[in-house]
């Protein structure tokens, strides 16, 4: 009888782990930039690289690049 319950407490501690609900992200983050987030540089550079935590949508996504004075100067 012993064995059994010790068995029982074995597969239970091996398949709770499996029962747990996952986390799950409903958007990408910005990871990683080139030039840093927020950074200033000069002189501007000729690309800007982004990376995220996961594929974006295109139909939903959008990046502007501004300069100092809030103009836009990203070829959109």
């Amino acid at each position: 009888m012993q064995r059994i319950c010790r068995a029982i407490g074995a597969a239970a501690l091996v398949l709770a782990p499996l029962l747990l609900p996952k986390m799950a992200y409903a958007h990408a983050h910005l990871s990683r930039a080139e030039p840093r987030a927020g950074s200033t540089v000069t002189p501007a550079p000729q690309e800007v690289s982004l990376w995220f935590t996961e594929g974006l949508e295109s139909a939903f996504s959008s990046i502007e690049v501004r300069d100092a004075s809030g103009a836009r100067v990203d070829e959109g």
